[in-house]
């Protein structure tokens, strides 16, 4: 479209960027300037896509985070569909990738991922999957001199069967951008991630498309953090590891004077880069949890008194006789075993207040489920499933089950059906049953008719791990079909 072209009350400007999405306008409206998107005409004409933009920006109308594009209005002009956001200032990361082809620095890379990490689990915290992040759907500005990354996007995606996407799709196209960001190409599958980028990162990047689901980062927020705790890591001089920020500036134990020297064991022990290869990244169910960091500092510490190279001496006055090798060996010794002693009252005082504070668990019987969908149910009773669901146990006809509740009042139960027996005793009082079935690769799957107010949807699965379960999803006021879109599709079920 050429400038001066009004849109539904939006006069065109300039044209900023354009994708398979559509093509982006600087747009000027009644409440300013936006940025207007008008899809293909083809996806316009697509009823399931209108559909399916229909309800996704639903959703994106109500979110609110500042790494996130608002949503300011949407609608069809002469057949074309639009999206109209937040004015952005700034440049795609593709667009700074192109002018730095051998990638972005690590801190700046990270800090962007960072920011859309953020803002994409409060989105599947609303039940909305983007499934298109990419460098050229994140703008960033600079901000006092550190990237500012927004998220745009949402509702555009091509893809053509939404059942197969939920948020672990984004977290996957997450690290996929930040490779890119860091090499200027995305990774190349079954290759060796490139030897530019930090070991450290590169462990954890590893971990988060390894083959084993259950070691995989749960959110976007545990691998972000973890990667912020990487780069702190691999900055040679580093005072302190414990501090994930990916602004830090690197810290002084190499330099001179005695208050450097009176601090140099410790600062030296935790900057050993053998002890750093020892910790172990451990991704927590809530993106609102830290990243927990596991190290055995002791022994890490026990191997720096042992290792190659002088031990740092405190500052003294000259005296006139050599100090026996004794006493130099004490000086050495007690600033290290003092902070032994540190660590083991503090890990012990942990532990017994952990065991003290921690919630029961499932019961035997109740556990299995939990363990065969981890990313759908809690680890444990008291604690939120997806979606900020309430989760408790529950048994109908000696059928064991985990029940949830989330805000829109929506219930999924989790049952173990080991038999038919069992597997009819949670579905025969479904009204209106066998329903609709929906075609699914992963198992026969099942909704109530459209004449059914109190929907649901009845999810059962192939493979060996799941066959011995049923989810049976109900949501008073909304038919099955709403089920199916607004939240099976996007549910975690596994494998």
């Amino acid at each position: 479209m050429s400038p001066g072209t009004i849109v539904s009350g939006h006069r065109i400007e300039a044209v900023l960027r354009h994708d398979a999405s559509g093509i982006t306008y600087r747009a000027t409206g009644q409440r300013g300037p936006v940025d207007l998107t008008v899809l293909p005409a083809d996806l316009s004409a697509d009823p399931d896509f209108r559909r399916r933009f229909g309800r996704a920006l639903d959703i994106a109308v109500r979110l609110r985070h500042p790494h996130l594009a608002d949503v300011l209005g949407h609608g069809n002009d002469n057949g074309r569909l639009w999206i109209a956001t937040t004015c952005l200032p700034g440049d795609t990361a593709g667009k700074l990738l192109r002018a730095r082809p051998d990638g972005l620095d690590d801190a700046s890379a990270v800090h962007i991922i960072a920011d859309v990490g953020a803002g994409l689990d409060s989105a599947h915290r609303k039940g909305l999957v983007h499934r298109n992040v990419r460098p050229d759907t994140i703008v960033v500005a600079e901000a006092d001199g550190t990237p500012h990354a927004v998220l745009t996007g949402f509702g555009l995606s091509r893809t053509a069967d939404d059942a197969r996407y939920h948020p672990a799709n984004d977290i996957h196209s997450l690290v996929y951008t930040l490779v890119e960001l860091l090499t200027g190409s995305a990774p190349v599958p079954d290759q060796p991630l490139p030897e530019r980028i930090p070991p450290a990162l590169r462990v954890v990047i590893e971990r988060a498309l390894g083959g084993e689901r259950n070691l995989r980062y749960r959110t976007c927020t545990e691998f972000t953090r973890a990667a912020e705790l990487a780069i702190t890591l691999s900055r040679p001089g580093t005072e302190s590891a414990g501090q994930p920020s990916a602004g830090r500036s690197p810290g002084s134990s190499g330099s001179s004077g005695s208050n450097a020297e009176e601090d140099a064991p410790a600062t030296e022990i935790f900057d050993d880069p053998t002890i750093r290869a020892r910790r172990l990244f451990t991704p927590r169910a809530s993106p609102d949890r830290p990243t927990e960091v596991v190290t055995d500092r002791r022994a890490a510490l026990q191997k720096n008194v042992a290792g190659p190279g002088p031990q740092p001496q405190p500052h003294r006055a000259a005296r006139p006789t050599a100090t026996p090798r004794r006493g130099r060996l004490r000086k050495a010794v007690v600033p290290i075993l003092a902070v032994l002693a540190v660590v083991a009252v503090v890990v012990g005082g942990l532990v017994y207040l952990g065991s003290r504070n921690a919630p029961p668990g499932w019961s035997s019987a109740a556990q299995p489920i939990a363990d065969t969908f981890p990313d759908l149910l809690p680890s444990r009773p008291g604690e939120q499933g997806w979606r900020d669901a309430g989760c408790k146990e529950t048994t109908k006809d000696s059928v064991v089950g985990i029940t949830c509740i989330n805000p829109d009042n929506l219930t999924f139960v989790v049952w173990h059906t080991r038999t038919e027996a069992g597997h009819a005793a949670v579905v025969d009082d479904l009204p209106n049953r066998p329903g609709m079935a929906r075609s699914w690769d992963e198992g026969p799957v099942f909704a109530s008719p459209d004449t059914v107010s109190h929907g649901w949807v009845v999810t059962d699965f192939n493979d060996d791990k799941r066959r011995p379960y049923t989810v049976v999803t109900t949501w008073p006021g909304h038919t099955g079909r709403q089920v199916l879109d607004d939240w099976w599709q996007s549910a975690p079920f596994g494998p």
